[in-house]
């Protein structure tokens, strides 16, 4: 420790600014341990009033978690360190003032999108408090995993928040737990497991919550049940949220419902209504400041872009929608967009950047537990290696897309994946073994409502058919197959099937389908 200079009239004294200047961190926490505990706790209530002075005085108490409150108070000059007040109140034994600063710093570092610190804050006051506020405290700790990505961390969270607020009597937050604990069950693709949970979770807040919480409730159900395959229950849920969400005023709902609209509506080929549906979610989350459903509604939109064959819109805003997901850590989305990225490479015979692109998507749907997006991306990059003749690896692809997709119980991509495989079959001359690959998959189609695929993989069903023989099933799969791709406005996969089949035909000694 540093020797006390002379006072300022020349008497020998100690400064309080060299006072406690060390030269090396252990002589430091030596020091610090000389002190009696009551020494140690007023010194850190010292510092806590110092600081608070410096900054204007005390923060103003936020309110009580559960309260319902949507933002922080006003800014406040201590806001810079909150944790450390926090950490200088529990050592001086304030445990109000410890609670009240552990609160700011959390919903602060959530509106920077600061994860790791929000989270870490939300431990650190369900552990300072007990009843709803540990419960909640819990919960809230629990979201911030969940909507970076990190379901298997979050689960355990949602799991005893739910115990401790169930046994506090507070039907509302035990509901939003719950909602919280399916959308993680999905996240991992245990959708019916997923269903069961958002049901008790949709019983509860009905009865106990506000209509925001209902559109949650509807949008996550919706979500469940589009990944399931079960798109026209999906659709009826999210216009229910988006009718409850417009006559409530809850903008922030509509929007986000309106980007799933967006999803189910280009899934079912309607690609009008889903340009529409998008443009009008972003237009509201632009308004509103919302960078992270900003940044998912632009990768989504991107998709569409993409499907309807303008890849030059859709690089731009797949590339903005990365650059969100990096500034607010969103790590689950950031692997979506490097694979549909990817996807768009590919078509411009980048090859080797693409794959590149695809091991860093899998490598960080792997990290995060997402099998559905995992199963995604194995298959789209089976696509890329099926169309560069590399046919040994894209059915290694398509095979662990399959597995995987059955496992999570994703049936649009079941499909999706049943009919590639066909067609890589096909490709590589063995059609018998493709058709039964195609009459599932058309099967699948048909009960998830996947207009585009199901009119794609009846055209190559029907390629297949005639490559066997069967000429008269090879021509009526044909024409329902390309009236669906006609209909939806699939013109550019029209043009090259139809070339397709001519070629097909010629080689068959039979006349063109028309």
């Amino acid at each position: 420790m540093r020797g006390a200079r002379g006072s300022a009239a020349g008497r020998p004294g100690i400064s309080a600014e060299t006072a406690y200047l060390f030269r090396h961190a252990l002589l430091r926490d030596a020091g610090y341990q000389l002190h009696l505990p009551s020494d140690r706790a007023r010194l850190h209530g010292l510092a806590l009033g110092i600081m608070e002075a410096l900054c204007g005085g005390r923060a103003p108490a936020p309110a009580p978690p559960g309260s319902g409150a949507k933002k922080l108070s006003a800014p406040h000059g201590t806001d810079a360190w909150a944790e450390e007040l926090a950490g200088h109140a529990a050592a001086a034994g304030d445990a109000a003032t410890q609670r009240r600063y552990l609160q700011r710093a959390a919903e602060l570092a959530e509106s920077r999108y600061e994860d790791e610190a929000a989270a870490r804050c939300w431990l650190r006051l369900a552990d300072a408090g007990d009843g709803v506020l540990r419960g909640e405290s819990l919960r809230r700790a629990a979201v911030v995993h969940l909507t970076s990505g990190r379901g298997r961390q979050a689960e355990p969270l949602f799991e005893a928040a739910i115990g401790i607020l169930r046994a506090c009597g507070h039907p509302l937050l035990e509901g939003l737990a719950l909602g919280g604990l399916g959308q993680a069950h999905k996240q991992a693709g245990r959708i019916p497991r997923a269903l069961e949970i958002l049901e008790q979770s949709g019983e509860l807040v009905r009865r106990f919550g506000r209509p925001a919480h209902v559109v949650g409730n509807l949008e996550n159900v919706g979500s469940a049940l589009l990944e399931s395959g079960r798109a026209a229950e999906a659709e009826r849920a999210f216009e229910s949220a988006r009718e409850l969400a417009a006559a409530h005023g809850d903008r922030t709902g509509l929007a986000s419902v309106l980007s799933n609209i967006g999803i189910v509506a280009m899934e079912s080929g309607r690609y009008g209504p889903s340009e529409r549906a998008y443009t009008d979610a972003l237009r509201i989350l632009r308004e509103l400041g919302d960078r992270r459903a900003i940044g998912i509604a632009l990768g989504n939109f991107a998709n569409l872009l993409k499907t309807v064959g303008r890849p030059d819109e859709a690089e731009r805003l797949y590339r903005e929608a990365e650059t969100i997901h990096r500034e607010v850590g969103n790590r689950r989305h950031q692997g979506v967009v490097l694979g549909q990225r990817a996807t768009l490479w590919r078509h411009h015979g980048r090859v080797e950047e693409a794959e590149r692109l695809f091991e860093e998507a899998l490598a960080i749907h792997r990290e995060l537990g997402h099998r559905r997006f995992e199963a995604i991306v194995h298959g789209q990059r089976a696509n890329m290696r099926m169309e560069t003749g590399r046919f040994a690896d894209a059915e290694r692809d398509y095979r662990a897309a399959l597995a995987i997709a059955r496992d999570a119980g994703d049936a649009s991509s079941v499909g999706s994946q049943l009919g590639n495989l066909g067609l890589l079959f096909a490709t590589m001359g063995r059609p018998a073994e493709s058709l039964p690959l195609f009459e599932e998959a058309i099967a699948t189609h048909l009960r998830t409502g996947n207009r585009p695929f199901l009119g794609d993989h009846r055209c190559q069903y029907a390629l297949a058919l005639l490559a066997v023989g069967r000429v008269a099933e090879a021509r009526a799969q044909w024409r329902q197959g390309l009236g669906i791709l006609r209909e939806i406005g699939e013109q550019e996969g029209v043009d090259l099937l139809e070339r397709e089949m001519r070629e097909s035909c010629a080689k068959a000694g039979v006349p063109p389908f028309e």
